[in-house]
């Protein structure tokens, strides 16, 4: 907001965008959806991402199978998921279905994992 308040004020897009920290690209962007929509304009609109390879089901039954469990790694994770689900993921996205999908009770040691 910041951004529309310098606009109002008489500054230019440019010198708006560098005090606000945005590209130059950006702030003609927010200009344009301001002018066209208002406070509306600038609410983040998401598109929800690429679809889920697994279904709802698929990943309640990923969830009961990684819960009889505490210690398995991402590959097996993996593994698992390629084995029953004929669903390939990367080390990164399983891991972060790993994280998804642990029991909160348990300790969480996703935020430990090294991708080295």
């Amino acid at each position: 907001m910041y951004f529309i308040k310098y606009r109002y004020e008489g500054v230019t897009v440019e010198d708006a965008a560098k005090r606000v920290e945005i590209s130059k690209p950006v702030a003609y962007n927010w200009q344009y959806r301001w002018n066209k929509e208002g406070y509306a304009g600038l609410k983040p609109k998401f598109a929800g991402g690429k679809p889920s390879k697994l279904s709802d089901d698929q990943k309640e039954q990923l969830k009961e199978i990684l819960n009889k469990r505490d210690d398995w790694t991402t590959e097996e994770i993996r593994k698992l998921i390629s084995e029953n689900f004929l669903t390939e993921y990367s080390l990164k996205q399983t891991f972060m279905i790993e994280c998804s999908c642990m029991k909160h009770e348990k300790p969480h040691y996703c935020c430990s994992f090294s991708y080295s």
